[in-house]
Parts: structure tokens; C-alpha cells; sequence
């Protein structure tokens, strides 16, 4: 039942009485997350753009290509951190994601500790499937850079530089990551 020309105000009848529910088209967070004695200024930002003058139910986990959440995500967290080190340094993640069709989605996420910087694209197919595929683009503001096709089947990749592989990245048997570069020095990532 439409709740009148207030977008987002829906009336529901339970099979008794009728009830009235607010469905907020934006939400929006701004404070601080704390752990232990770090803590970082947080920005988020949800924005339902379904058309709220028809009604959404996913009640039962089940969407449609008529029926889903339309939406996008903004987080953002900043401040300076000092981790192992006994500096402060600053450090940012910014996550802008999207998803504006029932099958892909789409997120940005830009992670900064002092003066370096990942850019990670990513892009989600099969969102009405049980596996959907999340590929990713990796990339360095000094042109380096990886692409995974499949984030949940990666075993390898090419670090390349402006076209040309300068190692692989590999995920081995144990799940940690090893870099290994053209001149045969080997690096450990924690997973």
C-alpha cells in the first residue's frame, strides 16, 4: 500500500492492523572509531536510490531483476596511526561502491598511509548467484600494478610497470602471499 506522496513512508498490513514504516533514503555516520588506543575520524554515507514509490521487498533474501537494493556506499576513515611504529602516521581509506543493476556492483577504494598510495578498483558479477566473481585492479602511483580476475580463486599475478612484468604475485598452498621479482628477490606478505 503506498503511503501517499511521501516518498520512503510505506503502510504495511500484518494481517491485523496496518502499520506505517519510514524507509530513510540517505544515512549518514560521522564520528570516531576507536581500537585500543588508536582511533580514526569516520565519514559514511548510504544512499538507497530505489524508487521509493514501489514497493522493495527482500524480506525473504531473495531479490529480483525488478526487485533489489539499488544503492551506494561511501566510507571514509582518516587519521594517524602508530601501529608497530612509534610515530604517528597518517593513514586514509575512502570507499566509494555502487551497485545500479541486479547482476554487478562496482567499488573504489583508495588506501593511503603516509605518502603512499594504493587505488583498488573492483567489480562484482553474478550478485543473483549463489559465487559471484569479484575481479580487482591493483595500482601504485608509480605505475605499478596487478589484475585478478577472480579475488576468491587467485593463485597468480603479474606485477607489471607500464606493460612490463617485473615479478609475480603468488598465493602458495599456506595462503600467504609471495612476491617474487625479475632479479629473484622474494618477499612475504602477510595474508
Amino acid at each position: 500500500v503506498d503511503g501517499g506522496c511521501v516518498p520512503g513512508l510505506r503502510l504495511f498490513n500484518n494481517g491485523v492492523d496496518p502499520l506505517e514504516q519510514l524507509i530513510p533514503s540517505e544515512l549518514v555516520l560521522k564520528g570516531l572509531v576507536g581500537y585500543q588506543q588508536e582511533s580514526l575520524n569516520l565519514e559514511a554515507k548510504f544512499n538507497l536510490n530505489n524508487d521509493l514509490s514501489n514497493v522493495i521487498d527482500v524480506s525473504a533474501g531473495q531479490e529480483t531483476s525488478t526487485n533489489f537494493i539499488n544503492a551506494n556506499l561511501n566510507v571514509k576513515l582518516s587519521g594517524n596511526l602508530k601501529g608497530a611504529n612509534a610515530a604517528p602516521t597518517p593513514f586514509s581509506i575512502d570507499i566509494a561502491a555502487k551497485r545500479a543493476e541486479f547482476t554487478k556492483g562496482t567499488a573504489t577504494v583508495t588506501v593511503v598511509v603516509d605518502k603512499n598510495a594504493l587505488d583498488i578498483d573492483l567489480s562484482a558479477n553474478g550478485l543473483d548467484q549463489d559465487h559471484q566473481i569479484i575481479a580487482g585492479v591493483i595500482k601504485h602511483k608509480d605505475g605499478a600494478s596487478i589484475s585478478i580476475a577472480d579475488v576468491d580463486n587467485f593463485t597468480s599475478s603479474n606485477i607489471l610497470v607500464s606493460g612490463k612484468s617485473y615479478g609475480t604475485l603468488t598465493k602458495n598452498s599456506s595462503g600467504q602471499y609471495v612476491v617474487k621479482f625479475t632479479d629473484d628477490t622474494i618477499t612475504y606478505i602477510a595474508p
